[in-house]
């Protein structure tokens, strides 16, 4: 099966349409990817910022590292 057939039958599957003609399904499926991406990102730039030394030098690295879990 080549790509395009494959996205076709994705395209024509009913949670697709379900996507494609609801009003706010596309907008509220966004918004959860965005704030997941955020914590990602927002996570790692803290403990990157913790490890170079320019943000939360006064607080243990251990510490700091907690909020991995959210990563």
């Amino acid at each position: 099966m080549d790509i395009a057939a494959f996205l076709k039958s994705i395209e024509s599957t009913g949670f697709a349409s379900w996507i494609r003609d609801s009003l706010y399904a596309f907008p509220l499926i966004e918004s959860f990817h965005v704030v997941g991406l955020t914590l990602v990102f927002g996570t790692i730039a803290v403990l990157d910022l913790r490890l170079l030394g320019l943000a939360s030098i006064h607080r243990p690295f251990t510490k700091v590292a907690e909020v991995l879990k959210w990563t």
